[in-house]
């Protein structure tokens, strides 16, 4: 029988992440602006709220963005790319939900 490796999914969190950490890089939000709200974040994207408090969660600790209780969440101004460490650090604090099969 032929050994066959099992498919991995990347989460949906990991996806947002990705995505906003990508604008964010681009430079498409100015420093101190504003990003999206949530409730925009969600519909844009097609998913949940949980999902994108996450993903801004992680840019939060990478120091991409600011978030303030009430205030929104802020481009930092610090766009270096982060290394393989912080990063790793960084997915390690956030544990994705992933199917089980």
């Amino acid at each position: 029988m032929v050994k066959l490796q099992k498919i991995k999914m990347e989460s949906l969190r990991s996806q947002v992440y990705m995505q906003l950490k990508s604008q964010l890089m681009q430079g498409v939000w100015k420093i101190g602006e504003k990003l999206p709200s949530e409730s925009e974040l969600c519909a844009s994207l097609g998913v949940s709220r949980v999902t994108v408090r996450a993903a801004i969660q992680q840019l939060e600790i990478l120091g991409l963005v600011e978030t303030r209780h009430g205030g929104g969440n802020q481009e930092s101004g610090l766009r270096e790319e982060p290394g393989p460490i912080a990063e790793v650090a960084m997915m390690k604090a956030a544990p994705s939900r992933t199917d089980q099969f």
